[in-house]
């Protein structure tokens, strides 16, 4: 099946109730079923933040790899941080033995301490 649209998903009735958290749930789900990625509107973000936001990742992956490098995810465990091309592969998750991804990756999260758990 190809299809040549993205679904555009509006997550704003998520907000209101059980029942609009169920449907955009419900919708969520048939999209990474059938296509594997949406993109979402209704979320609350304004146009300039969404544009500051992707000038800031264009920016940063314009860095030398030495820049890069010195936020490098702390640990396996701990899923932030600047990830090189060919460091990751979504296939190992999986159980498979396949080439690395040529991806390169940052990935954030709360600033709240780590748990020592997962240090």
């Amino acid at each position: 099946m190809i299809l040549n649209n993205v679904p555009v998903i509006d997550i704003a009735p998520s907000f209101l109730d059980s029942q609009g958290k169920q449907d955009v749930s419900d919708s969520i789900r048939v999209a990474c079923e059938d296509v594997g990625f949406f993109t979402i509107t209704g979320h609350g973000v304004s146009s300039d933040e969404i544009n500051r936001t992707r000038q800031a990742a264009i920016s940063f992956f314009a860095l030398d790899l030495e820049e890069k490098l010195k936020i490098s995810q702390p640990s396996e465990k701990i899923s932030r941080g600047y990830s090189k091309v060919g460091e990751r592969g979504l296939a190992y998750s999986q159980g498979n033995q396949t080439p690395p991804d040529l991806q390169e990756s940052f990935a954030m999260g709360p600033i709240d301490p780590v748990p020592e758990s997962l240090r």
